[in-house]
């Protein structure tokens, strides 16, 4: 296959999504309009079947030999679609965005919305909404009946026992009823144990192999006698070496009197091959060096050697866990992550392989009676594992997606208290598609950072859609969500734990990150740490495939280690948090071209830097040819806290808060912009942004000023109390109230512009 295939942007259906995927969302669309009583009067009942959709770019007709009559139902349609989109964020952006729907739905403009659109901790509360409207037909739960209730804080009365779930559950991960932080623990060991247990066994055979080897070679050259064991590990470094220098001199030699097209030709073969050297090179260094450091640590007592490896790896644990604190932490004095991460990753697998390298040669010196058979049994039992195991059970996944599930999935009529979920456990997305709730977007990341695409691999994946009648994406296929994965049926609670993985190898926020690194990705693969997810790639042969593979040990490290091993032609993929692509969840708001988009922007953000909102500019307007504006009144610097005036706090004004003490506050929380499509079609865009405003009340203002980094805490806080909870959803309700407040005219005029 050539190298470097580009995606061609400039055409204009290169990132469409297929007309009959198009057409079975408007059709949902249309019949949940006509269910609620949004659709206009002079709309037709039924919808034309063979119409244009709301896809992405300029195209104007497809295959299908559409016109783009605007008297067409689903062509008039598209140009009317609305959309709220919910960020990543974690537990922090669900309970913000909490809040926000609650307001909308007090003013009854929830039901209004046609899509959901969620990133990562978005899809907890979207994700619950969806579950929740699912489990009842009642056309008012949008609005009137809204299922967590309409109160912007509990004075009196009762409270929506939903609600009171949420807030009881803010520290969902351990939620306590047998199920604590030991549990967590205990899950994380786990995984790692299974892979220890697989890949030990076979990493000590490989160095009894290599041992008797290097054993056979000196018996063979005599009474010879090396100084020092691991002579054949360090003479394969230098035959490596000598390849080095002879492709070398075989370069250099070259280039007396060529062709003229011949120095690029050896140029880039020399480039392309060198790094495949230098990597033999790196690992024959470290597997030479076993030898050295064993004897050394031996010297020290009997059990030297494994102390040492197991110190390596608590030490390259520590250095990991130490350089991820040190980077979140303000101030000056950050330390490089990266460089960081990658030397404990370095410390953790050389351990590893030390402990292997020991029990290996401990094994052959002493070769008790017992041992073939504990050997033999280990290895049989690695392989048995290995192949039969499905890792995305005994990950830390499977934890993760089943706290969600019994925190946001809960049964309607729960009490607060701690249940199994077995409702949830079983709804498939693919009926979640009904008539009384916007139609849910679940946004997640393709991992191709081994893609012939250039594209692809730079941003390391594609934007990978979870939804309710079709999953997919640009460099696979889409296929109807009924019929995919139909050995291992796709879930609401899967899909919202898959777009909220964000440890994950090979990936990082917006496509950068120290997880991008290959040795902190092998070590993570190598110690099971990962909460994404493997799915077989969607397409029609897959579809007519009655076996699937599966995700086993072996075929997750031949991906792992292939050259090509996370490109979009593969069987098995892998999808993890949709934030690796983009985390606000506009992206396929922009691609159906939405009419009107509100976005809650809940993620980390202290330095008000608006990474993700550059992330989403530079992804559509590569992809889509569609640009962000905001100007005039609605400028983005209106977002970003500062200090109050002083003068106006010393006269006392009631328009300005001085509490908490060095508190700062923005002029507003929300700001109205548009997107601009290629043909020149404006939108409406709403940015709701988690910042501290004027007004708020008493108590998440000493919130504030307790949590100096209120509402900007860290997304690695997953366990939240009460009022903590409270605090950000306060903060959500407050803004939405503000933007109700402030623009109800206008968004009301826009909503039924849209209808």
């Amino acid at each position: 296959m050539p190298q470097d295939v580009e995606v061609a942007a400039d055409a204009a259906d290169a990132f469409d999504i297929p007309a009959e995927m198009r057409r079975a969302e408007l059709e949902a669309v249309r019949a949940r309009r006509r269910a609620l009583g949004v659709r206009p009067e002079d709309e037709p009942a039924s919808g034309g079947a063979a119409g244009d959709g709301a896809g992405g770019g300029s195209r104007e007709s497809d295959d299908s030999g559409d016109s783009g009559d605007p008297g067409d139902p689903d062509e008039s349609l598209r140009h009317r679609l609305t959309g709220l989109a919910l960020s990543g964020g974690g537990i922090r952006s669900a309970t913000f965005a909490l809040g926000v729907l609650q307001r909308l739905a007090r003013a009854d403009l929830l039901r209004r919305f046609d899509y959901l659109s969620t990133v990562s901790g978005g899809g907890y509360i979207g994700g619950s909404l969806t579950w929740l409207l699912s489990r009842t037909k009642d056309p008012a739960a949008l609005g009137s009946a809204f299922p967590f209730g309409l109160r912007r804080r509990r004075v009196g009365g009762r409270e929506s026992s939903l609600l009171r779930h949420l807030r009881l559950h803010g520290n969902y991960l351990t939620p306590g009823k047998g199920i604590t932080a030991l549990s967590l623990a205990g899950v994380v060991l786990r995984g790692i144990a299974l892979n220890l247990l697989v890949w030990l066994p076979l990493a000590v055979l490989a160095f009894c192999g290599l041992q008797l080897v290097e054993g056979l070679l000196a018996d063979l050259a005599g009474r010879w006698e090396p100084p020092l064991r691991g002579h054949g590990y360090a003479a394969l470094l230098a035959l490596v070496g000598a390849a080095f220098l002879l492709a070398s001199v075989l370069y250099s030699l070259a280039t007396w009197r060529p062709p003229l097209a011949r120095p690029y030709r050896w140029r880039r073969r020399f480039e392309r091959g060198v790094r495949r050297l230098l990597w033999a090179g790196l690992l024959l260094a470290g597997l030479s060096s076993l030898p050295l450091v064993r004897d050394g640590l031996a010297a020290a007592g009997g059990l030297g050697s494994l102390l040492g490896g197991a110190a390596s790896v608590a030490a390259g644990v520590a250095g990991g866990l130490g350089s991820f604190a040190a980077s979140g932490a303000a101030g000056r004095g950050r330390l490089p992550v990266g460089p960081l991460a990658g030397a404990a990753s370095v410390l953790v697998l050389y351990g590893l392989a030390l402990v292997a390298y020991d029990l290996a040669a401990r094994y052959l010196e002493a070769l008790p009676p017992w041992g073939h058979g504990l050997l033999a049994g280990s290895v049989a039992l690695s392989l048995l594992t290995g192949w039969f195991v499905n890792l995305n059970y005994i990950s830390i996944h499977r934890y993760y997606r089943d706290r969600l599930m019994e925190a946001f999935l809960p049964r309607p009529d729960t009490d607060g208290t701690t249940a199994a979920a077995v409702e949830a456990d079983r709804a498939e997305l693919a009926g979640m598609c009904h008539e009384n709730g916007p139609y849910h977007l679940v946004n997640a990341n393709l991992v191709l950072v081994d893609s012939d695409c250039r594209r692809w691999r730079k941003r390391g994946g594609d934007a990978f859609l979870l939804s309710p009648l079709y999953c997919g994406s640009t460099s696979t296929a889409w296929v109807p969500t009924a019929r995919y994965m139909r050995r291992d049926p796709l879930t609401l609670p899967t899909a919202v734990a898959i777009s909220g993985a964000a440890a994950h190898p090979n990936t990082g926020a917006g496509g950068t990150g120290p997880t991008r690194g290959t040795m902190l990705s092998l070590l993570m693969v190598l110690l099971n740490v990962r909460l994404g997810y493997w799915v077989p790639r969607p397409d029609a042969g897959a579809e007519r495939r009655r076996r699937q593979p599966v995700a086993n040990h072996f075929r997750a490290a031949w991906h792992e280690l292939s050259p090509r091993g996370f490109a979009e032609q593969r069987r098995l993929l892998q999808i993890s948090d949709g934030g690796h692509f983009e985390n606000l969840g506009v992206y396929e708001l922009v691609r159906r071209r939405a009419k009107l988009i509100v976005c809650c922007d809940a993620a980390a953000d202290p330095g008000f830097d608006f990474k993700d909102l550059q992330v989403l500019m530079r992804r559509i307007g590569t992809d889509f040819g569609a640009r962000i504006e905001f100007d005039g009144d609605d400028r983005i610097e209106r977002l970003i806290p500062r200090p109050p005036d002083p003068a106006l706090v010393q006269a006392r004004d009631p328009g300005t808060d001085a509490y908490p003490v060095r508190a700062r506050f923005a002029e507003r929380g929300h700001i109205r912009g548009r997107v601009v499509y290629p043909d020149g079609e404006p939108s409406t865009l709403i940015l709701l942004k988690t910042t501290t405003i004027p007004g708020l009340d008493l108590l998440t203002r000493g919130y504030q000023g307790a949590n100096r980094a209120f509402p900007d805490q860290s997304t690695a806080d997953q366990f939240f109390d009460e009022e903590q909870f409270e605090a950000y959803r306060e903060l959500g309700w407050e803004i939405a109230d503000r933007l109700v407040r402030d623009c109800r005219v206008d968004l009301e005029g826009l909503l039924r512009a849209c209808a």
